[in-house]
């Protein structure tokens, strides 16, 4: 059984910006929050990118400015819909987007960072509908 739960776990990135009104001091405790929806839903954290206080390009629910991070983790592919509610509800994001990393690519942006090179991996988005391209006329 255990074979056949890993043979359907996939690989996905949590993008996240985290609102800057929350104390420096207690941004780990709400990456936590995070790790922990993913962990008891059976996932494993494979890299967690501390959040960094950035200046956003754009202002996002009217703030100008976020932390940003990102998580790497597996999961099964039964439950990345429990985690997505469970995270969109958080009050502490301003902005979340959950991709699947394509099979087949080896290279995680942890491992690129690690050699000081672009990780060129592509992804696709999760739980969205595909656009379809307009017919021209």
């Amino acid at each position: 059984m255990t074979m056949l739960m890993d043979s359907e776990q996939k690989t996905y990135e949590l993008a996240y910006l985290l609102r800057p009104s929350i104390p420096e001091t207690e941004v780990l405790d709400h990456v936590s929050l995070m790790t922990r929806a993913i962990e008891e839903r059976k996932g494993s954290i494979m890299y967690s990118q501390e959040p960094r206080g950035r200046m956003l390009t754009y202002p996002v629910k009217k703030e100008r400015r976020a932390y940003f991070g990102w998580i790497d983790f597996r999961l099964s592919s039964d439950e990345i819909g429990h985690v997505a509610k469970d995270i969109k509800n958080a009050h502490y994001l301003l902005r979340h987007l959950i991709v699947e990393q394509e099979t087949g690519k080896k290279a995680t942006r942890a491992m690129a960072a690690s050699q000081g090179r672009g990780d060129g991996r592509r992804m696709r988005p999760l739980l969205r509908e595909r656009e379809k391209p307009e017919e021209k006329l």
